[in-house]
C-alpha cells in the first residue's frame, strides 16, 4: 500500500471541480507496518485529509463497520490502495 498510496490521494483529490469539492477524505491504517502513515501525513496539508492510525490489527471488515458507524456524509467511497 506504501508505494500506491500518495497517487490514490492524489488522483482523489483531483476529482474536485466546480460541481463537487470533497468534504471530506479519511484515510483508516489498520496496525499497518509500512510506511503507508508516513507517506499519508505528507498530504495533511490538504484541508479535508484525515488520518485514523490503529496500532492494532483488527481487519477490513471491523475498520469499515467502525467507519460506517462514524460516517458523518452522505456517500462513502472504500479503496484499497494495494489495489491501485
Amino acid at each position: 500500500e506504501a508505494q500506491n498510496i500518495g497517487f490514490l490521494i492524489e488522483d482523489i483529490y483531483r476529482q474536485n471541480n466546480k460541481y463537487y469539492v470533497l468534504s471530506k477524505v479519511r484515510v483508516i491504517s489498520d496496525g499497518s507496518n509500512d510506511n503507508t502513515v508516513k507517506i499519508v501525513n505528507k498530504y495533511k496539508d490538504k484541508t479535508t485529509l484525515e488520518v485514523v492510525d490503529n496500532k492494532r490489527r483488527k481487519g477490513k471488515n471491523f475498520r469499515l463497520n467502525e467507519a460506517f458507524s462514524a460516517l458523518d456524509s452522505e456517500i462513502l467511497i472504500q479503496l484499497d490502495a494495494d489495489l491501485v
